[in-house]
């Protein structure tokens, strides 16, 4: 195996063990409070846009606007979003976060973070270099690749 291959298969099996581990704890909140994948992938789009339309959201998530609708209309109900007024279109909402939802996204992150953490703690300062190292390398060759979808 070269090395490109054997660095592919490394970055690989990282990506899902962190993947695996870093979301666990975030999917058993999720469950407790009785939310979707799709409920929380449409949180975490109206977090990043601070405030986006049902069509946005669809297209995100890959479903109808119908769809997008119904999903949202639970999280209005469960107090995690709320509609305003577009101000460029009164016949338009625009979906916000509300501080509920906006606390549930920093707890899921947290959850998510203190993984990496734990991870963290457990490198000598010789294996903090060298990670360091090669995770600066993997941010910057990434931020120059082109985002492909």
């Amino acid at each position: 195996m070269n090395k490109q291959t054997e660095l592919n298969t490394a970055l690989q099996r990282l990506t899902r063990i962190s993947m695996q581990n870093s979301m666990r704890g975030f999917m058993t909140m999720s469950k407790k409070l009785n939310l979707s994948m799709s409920q929380i992938g449409a949180m975490m789009h109206i977090n990043r846009c601070r405030s986006c339309g049902v069509s946005n959201i669809g297209e995100e998530l890959g479903i109808t606007n119908a769809a997008s609708s119904q999903l949202l209309e639970r999280l209005v109900q469960s107090g995690y979003i709320i509609r305003v007024e577009n101000p460029d279109d009164r016949r338009a909402k625009k979906i916000e976060l509300t501080e509920k939802g906006t606390k549930l996204i920093k707890q899921g992150n947290r959850i998510r973070y203190d993984w990496i953490s734990g991870l963290t703690e457990s490198f000598s300062e010789d294996e903090l270099d060298a990670v360091l190292n090669g995770v600066n390398i993997l941010i910057r060759k990434s931020n120059e690749m082109e985002y492909a979808e």
